[in-house]
Parts: structure tokens; C-alpha cells; sequence
């Protein structure tokens, strides 16, 4: 399953669900002018893990860092090893939730902000070929 995606400010997304693929792979492509950052996520047991991210300028690799969140041997068998955590972004949205929380704040982060993903997911569940935020 695939969609475009155009956003308010003109950007674009491709997402892209292979579930019976037989690879478990998560991946993010960012182009911007002049710019290209290939992530592949250091989700466990797949394919690309621990994960690596590349960034090229103007056609030339500027950063490559294979291996960037590989846990070392002490993070095995944990639900969630800590550098797998903070290389997926887990660690710093459990962290800002809970500091919302302690400070009394509203979190960013909530139930009604992640219902956007959940419609979309459950358009192309449908294979709707149109889906438009009210």
C-alpha cells in the first residue's frame, strides 16, 4: 500500500506498507534542495538494525554513521534497550511527557494528536483514495 501525502506548507510525503513483505524494515527519506538524508531506524530485529543514518549535499555523502544507535551487549534482553530508546526517539517523548506531567503542563503528546496517524492508517486500511484533514 502506498500514499502521497501534501502537507499545508507544500511538502510531500510517500509513505509506503509492505506488511507481507518478509523484510522488517523501517526507513525515512528526507529531500530538501541540495540536501538528501537516507534513516534507516534501528528497529529491533529487522533488517537494518542497529540502524544508520547518511547525509548527502549536493550529491556529496557528508555524514555516515552505520552502527549510530547499535546497543552494546549490557542493553540485550531489555523491552526497550536504552540506545535503541534514545535512537528511536522513545526516550525524549516518554521524558517530555512525564516532565509535562510533573510540571502540571498540558502534554504535546496526547491521545488527540496522534488520531491524525490513526485516520490515515485506517484510510489506507480501506484503500480510500482520498484522504483530507477537516
Amino acid at each position: 500500500m502506498e500514499m502521497v501525502c501534501e502537507f499545508e506548507s507544500g511538502a510531500r510525503a510517500y509513505l509506503s506498507f509492505h506488511p507481507v513483505s518478509g523484510v522488517l524494515v523501517e526507513r525515512a527519506v528526507v529531500h530538501a534542495p541540495n540536501h538528501s538524508f537516507f534513516l534507516n531506524l534501528p528497529v529491533e530485529h529487522s533488517l537494518d538494525e542497529p540502524g544508520a543514518l547518511q547525509h548527502y549535499e549536493a550529491g556529496e555523502l557528508q555524514t555516515d554513521e552505520p552502527d549510530a544507535a547499535h546497543a552494546d551487549e549490557s542493553d540485550t534482553g531489555s523491552a526497550c534497550a536504552p540506545k535503541v530508546c534514545i535512537a528511536g526517539g522513545f526516550y525524549d517523548e516518554n521524558a517530555r511527557f512525564f516532565d509535562d506531567i510533573k510540571a502540571g503542563r498540558r502534554p504535546v503528546g496526547d491521545l488527540r494528536s496522534a488520531l491524525q496517524s490513526v485516520e490515515i492508517a485506517d484510510c489506507m486500511r480501506k484503500r480510500l483514495s482520498n484522504y483530507t484533514k477537516l
